[in-house]
């Protein structure tokens, strides 16, 4: 995976009116589409550290135990056990995905976007996958009682990845 070009979002609603929004930055791993999906494959691993909403005093709570606990757990992972073809140029992909030391399997659909060629002639590859988590089941309980905000964080994530 190239990390500087790839990212993910993360969206949760806020008091059951607007939505608040941050970025992970530069995650690591590997995708390998195989011709068979059967044979491809995505490891990836999000630094939780690199939290950033456009607010120092938010990303500084978010990355306390009440949220990511990041100095404990510094990294959410997902490591796929299988990819299925689900349409053209779409992958339904189920793994583990790890998040403040609690692991779940999930299912989600990864968009191929496109395929080119990178600055260097390098072969590339882009591809975005969007599901929701309920953050409580990872450990995240703060304010989902008082509503103050929602339990369900929906995350984008798009990924770029060059040919070794």
């Amino acid at each position: 995976l190239d990390p500087v070009h790839s990212h993910e979002l993360v969206e949760s609603q806020r008091r059951g009116t607007s939505k608040s929004y941050g970025t992970l930055h530069h995650p690591t791993g590997t995708i390998t589409l195989a011709t068979d999906p059967a044979g491809s494959s995505l490891n990836v691993t999000v630094p939780v550290e690199k939290i950033d909403t456009g607010n120092d005093k938010r990303d500084q709570h978010l990355r306390s135990a009440d949220f990511f606990a990041a100095k404990e757990f510094p990294n959410a992972t997902f490591v796929s056990k299988s990819f299925k073809s689900a349409g053209e140029n779409v992958f339904e992909v189920s793994g583990d995905f790890t998040l403040r030391g609690v692991t779940k399997p999930i299912t989600a659909k990864l968009e191929v976007l496109g395929t080119g060629k990178g600055m260097k002639g390098e072969a590339i590859i882009g591809t975005e996958t969007k599901l929701t988590i309920k953050r409580s089941e990872f450990g995240m309980t703060t304010y989902v009682k008082e509503g103050a905000l929602g339990d369900d964080v929906t995350l984008t994530i798009a990924l770029e990845g060059h040919k070794k």
